[in-house]
C-alpha cells in the first residue's frame, strides 16, 4: 500500500534533490508546490534563475496528491514561505469526481501543517480555463470562482495570503489567449504577468 501511495502522488520526484537540500539550510528559501501551473514556471527566469526558489510542481496532480507529499516537498525543506497553485485538475477530475467540500478539506489540512511549521502560506488563484482539452465534458467556470472566493477568504495578512492571478489572466471568462496556448496553462507572457504580480505583492 505505501508503494502505490508513493507512486500516485510521485513522493520520490524529488528524493535526491530533496535530501541535498535539507542539509543547506537557507532563511531566505521559497517552495512553490502544485501542478504543471508551478511545474511549467521553471522556464521563467523569475523560477529558473533564482536560488531561494524551490519548484515542486507535478504536472497533472491535484490538491489530494499535493497534501500527501506536502511534508516531504515542502515542510522538511525548512523554508520561509510556500506558494500553492493547485486545484484545477481536481476540477478537471483527473483523479475522478470530488466534492468542493473535499478540495476545501485538503486546502485546510495544507494550511494547517504549514501554520503548525510557522510558515508563511501564499494561496494562488486557480486560473482561467477555456476548456479542459483533455477533458472538455467539464464546465469549470463556477467551480473555479467558487474556490477562489473560498481561497480568498482564508487570508488573514498575518501568516495567509492570496493573490489573484485570475482577474489579470481571464478575458469574458477563459483564459485571455494573449497569455495561453492551449487555455489552461499560462505561455511565457503569462508567466511573466504572474511574476510581476507575485513581486509586486511583497509577499515573498
Amino acid at each position: 500500500m505505501q508503494n502505490l501511495k508513493n507512486y500516485w502522488a510521485y513522493l520520490e520526484r524529488f528524493r535526491a534533490e530533496n535530501q541535498s537540500l535539507k542539509m543547506q539550510f537557507d532563511k531566505n528559501r521559497v517552495v512553490f508546490i502544485g501542478d504543471s501551473i508551478i511545474e511549467g514556471w521553471n522556464q521563467h527566469p523569475f523560477l529558473k534563475e533564482n536560488a531561494h526558489f524551490i519548484n515542486r510542481g507535478i504536472g497533472g496532480q491535484t490538491t489530494s496528491q499535493i497534501l500527501a507529499r506536502f511534508t516531504a516537498n515542502v515542510i522538511q525543506l525548512q523554508p520561509k514561505c510556500v506558494v500553492i497553485s493547485v486545484g484545477t485538475n481536481d476540477i478537471a477530475e483527473n483523479q475522478g469526481p470530488i466534492t468542493l467540500e473535499k478540495i476545501q478539506h485538503n486546502f485546510l489540512t495544507m494550511i494547517a501543517v504549514a501554520k503548525e511549521h510557522d510558515l508563511k502560506i501564499i494561496l494562488c488563484s486557480i486560473l482561467p480555463v477555456s476548456a479542459y482539452y483533455w477533458n472538455p465534458k467539464v464546465l469549470p467556470g463556477n467551480k473555479i470562482r467558487t474556490l477562489n472566493a473560498f481561497l480568498a477568504s482564508l487570508a488573514d495578512d498575518e501568516m495567509i495570503f492570496y493573490i489573484d492571478f485570475h482577474t489579470a489572466l481571464e478575458d469574458k471568462e477563459k483564459f485571455n489567449v494573449k497569455f495561453t496556448e492551449d487555455g489552461v496553462h499560462p505561455n511565457l507572457d503569462g508567466y511573466t504577468l504572474m511574476s510581476d504580480i507575485l513581486l509586486k505583492s511583497n509577499y515573498l
